[in-house]
């Protein structure tokens, strides 16, 4: 009995053993908690992706061609979302006047959308042009090149793909290999084309010697694409499309009650948003009858238009 006992008795020894290997143990087990805390990435509270620069959009569109030759003259154009009731005064600057000569303002005429500007490229360098309208400001950068490169290529260049306005200027500039202008040796002919009838250009247009681009009108009256050809130069194509307004014809007829062979007027006008709208543009109205043995529609040369 007394043998039995001995042998499952803890002696001190034992226990001062045991006590400094449970020590250790929860000490090497502090240790790797605090090492993992420390491993783990910080909580992120602030998930926001917003671009600051989102916060400054301007309604007001600005274009110019993005790269220019030295000592030639260029036209900017600036575009208001809306057509101006009374006239604006456009500010136009740059960043570097070495760079870039501009006109300092424009005046936009009320009725009227748009307002051009011309752009003098005085030397080779970057140059950011602003503009500054109804207190919104707009910018585009500008690069002037040297007239010594080899045309390659020709390329489009349309102040908008997507345009409200049916008349459209079109630039086609002769480009070098790295997309610089490149002004011809000779008069060049640029044949020109569209994908559809909606879309009509001039055949062709001439770019002169020593010049680098010319310029014509499209008249976009829906979606598709204007190519540019000419001899020993890459072609170039373009996606255009109308953008279209929700406006409504509409039509009054007086007096609604007629007798046989006598004669009613017709009123014809434009709604947008339920009041009275005036196109900054000439919009053509098309009438017609369905059975012209009842009523038939002709146009008089004392009609007035309003």
């Amino acid at each position: 009995m007394r043998n039995f006992l001995a042998s499952n008795q803890i002696t001190i020894k034992q226990s001062i053993i045991f006590s400094f290997v449970l020590a250790i143990f929860l000490v090497s087990t502090s240790m790797t908690n605090m090492i993992h805390a420390q491993e783990l990435p910080p909580t992120d509270f602030d998930n926001g992706t917003d671009d600051a620069s989102d916060l400054f959009k301007s309604n007001v569109h600005l274009w110019a061609p993005s790269k220019m030759i030295k000592g030639e003259i260029y036209e900017g154009l600036v575009v208001l979302p809306d057509a101006s009731t009374t006239g604006d005064l456009v500010l136009v600057t740059t960043s570097d006047r070495t760079v870039l000569e501009l006109s300092k303002s424009i005046t936009i005429l009320p009725e009227s959308n748009h307002g051009i500007f011309e752009v003098k490229a005085l030397k080779e360098g970057d140059a950011r042009i602003f503009v500054s309208v109804n207190g919104e400001v707009t910018n585009t950068d500008v690069r002037v090149y040297s007239s010594a490169s080899k045309p390659d290529k020709l390329g489009i260049f349309v102040p908008s793909n997507g345009t409200k306005a049916n008349k459209v200027p079109v630039y086609v500039f002769v480009l070098d290999r790295n997309g610089s202008p490149a002004p011809v040796k000779q008069d060049g002919i640029i044949h020109l084309s569209s994908s559809s009838e909606m879309i009509k250009i001039p055949e062709s247009v001439t770019i002169q010697n020593q010049i680098y681009y010319a310029r014509f009108a499209a008249e976009v009256n829906g979606d598709g694409t204007i190519t540019a050809s000419a001899q020993n130069l890459k072609s170039h194509t373009i996606n255009v499309k109308r953008h279209q307004e929700n406006v409504d014809v509409l039509m009054g007829i007086a007096p609604n009650i007629a007798l046989e062979n006598s004669q009613v007027y017709y009123y014809v006008w434009l709604e947008k948003d339920g009041k009275p709208f005036r196109p900054p543009y000439v919009i053509d109205v098309f009438l017609s009858s369905n059975d012209p043995k009842v009523a038939r529609l002709a146009p008089r040369s004392t009609s007035q238009h309003y």
